[in-house]
């Protein structure tokens, strides 16, 4: 990947578990406080996406029913916005 480009990936084995549950658990309102144990079921039921390279955030969205997704939250690095 090139220094100018974005990939976008929903595979959860790319994401940095770690470092999201922290920024979100300490620096968010809506999830500053939240348990390890809720972010985790969180991550494991929901389809989530991670931004790379020249933006680094993450998006996790809900499935509702067969076909109704609701995004339930985006962020990007304070870096890199």
């Amino acid at each position: 990947m090139q220094a100018n480009e974005l990939t976008v990936s929903s595979n959860k084995a790319d994401l940095d578990i770690e470092m999201i549950y922290a920024f979100l658990s300490q620096e968010t309102a809506w999830a500053k406080g939240m348990p390890r144990e809720t972010f985790d079921r969180a991550i494991e039921g929901s389809l989530c996406f991670g931004a790379y390279g020249v933006c680094q955030g993450s998006c996790r969205v809900n499935r509702y029913a067969a076909c109704l997704y609701i995004p339930a939250e985006a962020w990007v690095r304070s870096g890199f916005r």
